[in-house]
């Protein structure tokens, strides 16, 4: 009788690929000697955006007036929101998280940042990026990234309004997170009726949103209508949260 062959030994955990966490750093304020200074005393007004290479798009987050809708919403990566410019790049180390990890990371972020909880002092896109970062490598942004946010609550009647609020920018057009996630639904149940005929088939119904110039956020959607037709919002395509 053959001996019997040695059990196989358990095949060894998968190591998941380490992931990058970037962060692009946007000055909101036009090259001037008071950016320069600002600058220069770790008090500049930016505007930062989370980036988790391959993936081409960087997170940030904005307002806007839908309750209960995320404020989350992806760029193309070194995209600068118009009226700024990129003045840095900042690596914070990887992240060993699996991509479903990161994606239920960016889950939570979403449904913690809507976009009508938007405040320029105390939750804009730097805390959003904060947040997301100390999950994902245990530690956040820089100080100085948002110090003159910080020194707007505590001294309102003393720093000049220039300092703590975002000059005028204009954004583009794109979509916010849910939005996207229904007309991806809505296909799908198209694609489930599309052999009984046109009758069974419904259109998408979407919020519009225009472009418009704001202090009240970064970027600053606001809702227009809410009828059919191709989600207008306020920045450009939004991605699906984390890999699949």
């Amino acid at each position: 009788m053959a001996p019997r062959p040695p059990p196989k030994s358990p095949a060894p955990p998968s190591t998941p690929p380490q992931t990058p966490v970037i962060i692009h750093v946007y000055d909101l304020l036009p090259p001037s000697r008071l950016a320069t200074i600002l600058w220069a005393l770790s008090l500049p007004l930016v505007h930062t955006s989370l980036h988790l290479p391959p993936t081409p798009h960087e997170y940030a987050f904005g307002g806007h007036s839908r309750p209960s809708l995320t404020g989350v919403y992806t760029t193309p990566a070194l995209s600068p929101p118009p009226g700024a410019y990129h003045r840095t790049t900042l690596h914070l180390g990887s992240t060993n998280l699996h991509p479903w990890e990161i994606a239920s990371v960016l889950d939570d972020a979403c449904r913690a940042f809507k976009g009508v909880e938007y405040n320029l002092l105390t939750r804009n896109c730097n805390h959003f990026v904060d947040y997301v970062a100390k999950r994902l490598v245990g530690r956040g942004l820089p100080g100085w990234c948002n110090r003159a946010a910080a020194v707007g609550v505590a001294l309102p009647c003393i720093v000049p309004r220039e300092w703590v609020m975002a000059p005028d920018v204009e954004t583009a057009d794109g979509r916010l997170v849910e939005e996207e996630e229904e007309e991806e639904e809505d296909a799908e149940s198209d694609e489930g009726t599309a052999m009984l005929g046109t009758e069974g088939r419904g259109r998408v119904k979407c919020a519009t949103v225009s472009t418009v110039r704001s202090r009240e956020g970064t970027p600053p959607a606001r809702v227009k209508e809410v009828g059919e037709g191709v989600v207008r919002a306020v920045v450009p395509e939004i991605v699906r949260r984390g890999s699949r």
